[in-house]
């Protein structure tokens, strides 16, 4: 789970007011991996366009992974 109370991530998210405590979840299953809106109050975003929440969606290497407004992660395959 990526938020500011949650998961790994939660020492580094914290200054970010606008991410919620509990904002998204991404999953790896077979090799694909999959990012789910936990209704965020500000949006969970994929090249722009926001998530349904609770719709897992699937990730493509390369794509922008945005939570609320300014907190941007990119996905790349292994090398």
């Amino acid at each position: 789970v990526l938020g500011r109370a949650h998961g790994d991530a939660a020492n580094l998210l914290a200054k970010h007011a606008n991410v919620s405590q509990r904002h998204a979840e991404v999953d790896v299953h077979d090799g694909e991996v999959w990012v789910t809106d936990l209704r965020s109050t500000n949006g969970t975003y994929i090249d722009g366009r926001r998530l349904e929440p609770f719709e897992p969606t699937h990730l493509q290497p390369g794509v922008e992974l945005r939570l609320a407004a300014d907190v941007s992660l990119h996905l790349e395959r292994p090398r």
